[in-house]
């Protein structure tokens, strides 16, 4: 997990986002639900696995169409266990964050049949 200011500092040195706005930045995309922003000890916390793949200038940007799915915006929790878990959906019981990199229709794939109850 990342504190906003560390999750700012990494989108800014990857060019994704402005220094001067990345921390306002961060609570919009989690609010909207392309970011995952959990509740910490007085502080908004990120997993570290979604900022390396994160990029909000691509509109098809896994991370963002993902997280949208999950509806990260009203169930970060649950998002994040999504993401981290294993899944009886891939081989060796791997958790989804594994595709991040590679088979991204397959996340996308798992993502809506989680979202429409089909794997449950």
């Amino acid at each position: 997990m990342m504190c906003s200011v560390e999750a700012a500092e990494a989108l800014a040195r990857r060019g994704v986002l402005s220094e001067s706005t990345a921390a306002d930045a961060l609570r919009t995309f989690a609010r909207d639900g392309r970011l995952i922003a959990l509740r910490g000890d007085r502080r908004w916390v990120y997993p570290r696995f979604q900022l390396d793949y994160f990029d909000p200038r691509d509109p098809n940007n896994i991370i963002c169409a993902i997280n949208r799915v999950l509806d990260a915006g009203r169930y970060p929790e649950a998002a994040t266990s999504w993401w981290t878990l294993p899944s009886v959906a891939l081989p060796g019981m791997r958790p989804p964050v594994n595709l991040l990199g590679g088979d991204h229709d397959a996340l996308r794939q798992l993502a809506s049949e989680y979202a429409s109850g089909a794997d449950r």
